[in-house]
């Protein structure tokens, strides 16, 4: 069964779908930066990244309570978000490489919600 699995993740197809979704995440991710001001960075390879979430863009002081509270309205909402980083302020994004584009735009609709609600109740 190991050998499958690892069959299946090195070919080109698995590849490919991996690429295609990692592209499509870190696009809409930075339409939401630019919407959003506590996000300060995204960064990440393919379909795994991450929002760094700051206080202030300029010094990059982090924002961990905005993190958390993203967390919290988005599970509310129904997607779960983990949180990380040294201040708790970084948001990762663990999209299953199989999800449908409607699950992955939904998803992402949720997150973006859920930060501009955050963000507001931190001002």
């Amino acid at each position: 069964a190991a050998v499958a699995v690892l069959d299946e993740v090195a070919s080109p197809g698995f590849r490919q779908q991996a690429g295609e979704l990692g592209t499509r995440l870190r696009r809409r991710l930075e339409e939401i930066s630019e919407r959003v001001a506590t996000v300060g960075e995204v960064r990440g390879l393919g379909p795994m990244l991450a929002l760094e979430l700051v206080t202030d863009r300029d010094t990059k002081a982090p924002a961990g309570d905005v993190a958390k509270r993203t967390t919290e309205l988005a599970r509310e909402r129904g997607l779960v978000l983990l949180t990380c980083g040294l201040y708790g302020n970084v948001v990762r994004i663990l999209v299953p490489i199989l999800a449908a584009a409607e699950d992955v735009d939904e998803g992402l609709s949720i997150l973006e919600e859920a930060l501009v609600d955050a963000s507001d109740g931190a001002s």
